[in-house]
């Protein structure tokens, strides 16, 4: 049984595939295009802020997060 996708995981190729065929495009009538490709309904609550994201991120315009798992300190408590 696979696993269900995550918002993220859904909307990264929709907005690759907008932003790949419209390259030569003004980035006002880019985002116009990202926003009438927008799958999810309504634009609110998770989803919409999850799809924004992603559209900034591929953009250029934010950096992906990285967990820092190894910097962690751990105390001893025993």
């Amino acid at each position: 049984m696979a696993m269900a996708k995550t918002w993220r995981e859904r909307a990264a190729p929709i907005i690759k595939e907008v932003l790949e065929t419209n390259s030569d495009k003004p980035l006002k009538e880019v985002r116009k295009l990202l926003r009438d490709a927008y799958p999810f309904g309504q634009r609110e609550y998770h989803p919409y802020f999850i799809w924004c994201d992603e559209v900034n991120t591929q953009l250029g315009l934010k950096t992906k997060k990285t967990k820092k798992i190894n910097n962690i300190k751990q105390l001893n408590l025993f």
